[in-house]
């Protein structure tokens, strides 16, 4: 097969051309006795990063023009950007401001794409066969350092203040470290406290609220009555609990002021014989109390006051009851009275209260005042 010097491929043919795009040395067979070979490989191991650039104008297929470029031959090209991003080539051959590819690809590369020039490169190992590594100084991901080492953090999203990942030491163990971690809107979120991790708001007890603090519990009151201060859409609420740490449901109805119907507190005439109270919204209610004040003068025939649900634009006289016919005539109001009627609210969620006076004239008259209505759940 030749002499102890020569060079054979794997095929057993002597190596004369070797693969161009690549600058290391091809796998080969070497003798190492009588009749006995053994196949020698040269491996690379790793890519290092060399640098970037920007194809130019007039770039072909295989052809890059990159202005005084870094790349050489056997290193390898990864497109960064456009058509052909992730794609990789081998480099061919180099002249000072263009770079030939190994591959062709399926289109021109166009000016400004932007790639990375990779070279071959092999991991190292101390004498002991142990691998070496330097740390980089400006590391894009938390550095495996053990605890308490005061080093290791990068800069977050949230800035070089903002909140630290956590990470893998040199045994493999992920941690956070025992100080207060920040967060990007309260700054305490998280916290190792007697080696217990837990969630806590920054605000203390007796302090007024600020920032974003987590609320597990309420306020306390001291009676059902008291109204809490209103809020926008989509703000946050509280709930209520008494001082001994029972929650509370505070009754709607207890909070409800009442509405004065300023339509239908008027005198019913000549001239008015008819009137409607403004829409009331009811849909959270299921009790209605209506009150007012009535007095007959002279001799009209009759006064009705009738109670309608509202669907759509329509409205709709209840008649359960004695809704169904609500009417006073002049007798029975000689003297003022004040009236007080509960009945269901409807279910359509918005009525009206409308009043229908008969037999009235300029001397004739109803006149009704204090008209109110409360809703209770």
């Amino acid at each position: 097969m030749g002499s102890s010097d020569d060079i054979f491929t794997v095929q057993g043919h002597s190596d004369l051309s070797r693969d161009p795009r690549l600058d290391k040395l091809p796998a080969t067979v070497q003798r190492t006795g009588v009749n006995r070979q053994s196949l020698d490989v040269s491996a690379a191991l790793a890519y290092a990063p060399i640098g970037t650039d920007a194809a130019e104008a007039g770039s072909t297929s295989s052809v890059i023009n990159a202005t005084a470029h870094a790349a050489k031959r056997g290193d390898l090209i990864r497109i960064t950007s456009g058509t052909f991003s992730g794609d990789l080539a081998h480099v061919y051959s180099v002249t000072t401001d263009s770079i030939s590819l190994g591959q062709t690809f399926s289109g021109a590369i166009a000016a400004g794409v932007t790639f990375e020039i990779l070279r071959l490169s092999f991991l190292r190992a101390a004498a002991d066969g142990t691998l070496a590594a330097t740390l980089s100084t400006s590391p894009t991901v938390n550095q495996g350092l053990p605890a308490a080492s005061g080093i290791g953090w990068r800069s977050t999203e949230y800035g070089t203040t903002g909140l630290p990942n956590a990470y893998f030491n040199i045994f493999g163990v992920l941690e956070i470290p025992t100080t207060v971690i920040a967060d990007p809107f309260t700054g305490s979120p998280w916290s190792f406290l007697n080696s217990a991790g837990g969630i806590h708001g920054s605000t203390a007890h007796d302090a007024v609220d600020t920032n974003y603090p987590v609320k597990t519990g309420g306020r306390a009151f001291t009676d059902g009555t008291t109204e809490g201060t209103a809020v926008a859409t989509g703000d946050r609420t509280d709930s209520f609990y008494d001082f001994y740490g029972y929650q509370q449901v505070k009754n709607r109805a207890q909070e409800d002021a009442g509405t004065t119907l300023t339509a239908i507190n008027t005198t019913y005439n000549n001239v008015t014989t008819t009137a409607s109270s403004a829409d009331i919204t009811t849909r959270t209610f299921r009790t209605c109390d209506l009150i007012f004040t009535l007095v007959s003068s002279g001799t009209p025939t009759d006064i009705q006051i009738i109670a309608e649900a509202k669907d759509g634009s329509t409205y709709f006289a209840m008649k359960n009851g004695f809704l169904g016919k609500f009417v006073f005539d002049d007798t029975a109001v000689s003297t003022s009275q004040n009236i007080h009627v509960t009945f269901p609210c409807p279910a359509s969620g918005t009525m009206r209260i409308r009043v229908v006076a008969t037999g009235t004239t300029a001397l004739n008259t109803f006149t009704m005042s204090n008209a109110k209505i409360f809703l209770r759940t």
